[in-house]
């Protein structure tokens, strides 16, 4: 356990200052860890470096993301403190079933279609060791991209996602992201119609979307993706493209994945159905001197220096969906984190 990195962290949340814990996929241990300054939008690739984040939007709504950047000792001094804010409460089993079976039900009369609905796991008064708990969390996904970042707008975010949206490698044209969608339990049977439709739409749409970017896609063979005691079905995607990123980040997220298909269309009922995501479903990543890698804000949770944190855990809902295994589902994809905040809860009522 590397105490010096939780201390770290725990101390920068004690003191409510912005700052970065991440590792990248596969690279075991080798965190990397900075308070931070706000950098502004990332606008520049070949300048403008550091931990980005942006929000579950999209179109104009979306903008740029926001960089941090290692600061100095005058920049902590100087920089916003990051506050508490509010958090939403709990998704009960009465309402999640009723927003399913709506859901379920304007699909069918639509003839197709899916739909994205976040369950929130909320609870507004316990107080975390946060550090520890990162780690907890990390240590049983090294495949993910593992992150923790603090920001006076957005509030705390911890996560470990297993979905790349984009990645291209500094002085290459290379693009590579993946189709993730689909998801079986190790206790489940093989993959069924609903689980290889809603996948689909997320590969059709990476696909259509880099078309109208006059990018040819090229899609290999379906694959799986392990995330703890859940598989997802998996296409990795490589095209060649030489162009800006960020608008092309804009237009992939949130992909069907978290959103849904048509996307209009689902997002028009997330926002009937839901409270504002925040930064759930959005992206994350990190722009350096060796290129840009973003991944999907995805098997996370916001929480507040002073108490209180929202997990989220979505799953996709189309006319074939059953509202009990649908529950099952965010049970299991959100089981891992749910342990370790429970691990390391230090009080309901103390400061860290």
């Amino acid at each position: 356990m590397p105490d010096k990195l939780i201390a770290s962290v725990d101390d920068a949340l004690r003191r409510r200052v912005a700052a970065v814990l991440y590792a990248m996929p596969g690279c075991g241990e080798r965190y990397r860890f900075f308070e931070a300054r706000d950098g502004g939008p990332l606008r520049d690739e070949e300048a403008d470096f550091g931990f980005f984040y942006a929000p579950f939007a999209v179109g104009p709504d979306a903008g740029f993301p926001r960089l941090l950047q290692p600061c100095t000792e005058g920049d902590v001094l100087s920089a916003a403190k990051v506050a508490d804010i509010v958090l939403p409460a709990s998704t009960c089993m009465t309402e999640y079933r009723e927003c399913v079976s709506m859901i379920a039900e304007r699909h069918a009369s639509y003839g197709g279609g899916k739909t994205v609905y976040s369950r929130r796991i909320s609870d507004q008064h316990s107080v975390v060791g946060w550090g520890r708990t990162a780690f907890d969390y990390f240590g049983h996904f090294p495949d993910t991209f593992r992150f923790l970042f603090t920001t006076p707008d957005c509030g705390c975010w911890l996560g470990a996602s297993p979905e790349l949206l984009l990645r291209r490698d500094a002085g290459d044209s290379i693009l590579t992201t993946m189709a993730l969608a689909g998801t079986l339990r190790d206790d489940s049977a093989g993959w069924d119609a609903k689980n290889i439709e809603e996948h689909d739409y997320v590969t059709r749409f990476i696909v259509d979307t880099l078309a109208d970017f006059s990018i040819k896609a090229e899609v290999a063979p379906a694959g799986e993706v392990r995330f703890g005691s859940i598989r997802h079905l998996c296409h990795r995607i490589t095209a060649r493209y030489s162009g800006p990123i960020v608008p092309l980040l804009n237009a992939l997220s949130p992909t069907p994945a978290l959103s849904g298909f048509p996307r209009d269309e689902a997002l028009r009922l997330i926002g009937e159905v839901e409270s504002p995501r925040g930064l759930y479903g959005g992206y994350v990543g990190v722009n350096s001197p060796e290129g840009i890698r973003a991944f999907v804000n995805l098997r996370s949770v916001c929480f507040n220096p002073g108490g209180g944190y929202c997990a989220y855990a979505g799953g996709g809902i189309t006319a074939l969906s059953d509202a009990s295994d649908e529950w099952l589902e965010t049970e299991a994809k959100s089981a891992v984190l749910r342990r370790c905040i429970s691990a390391n809860c230090l009080s309901k009522t103390s400061d860290l």
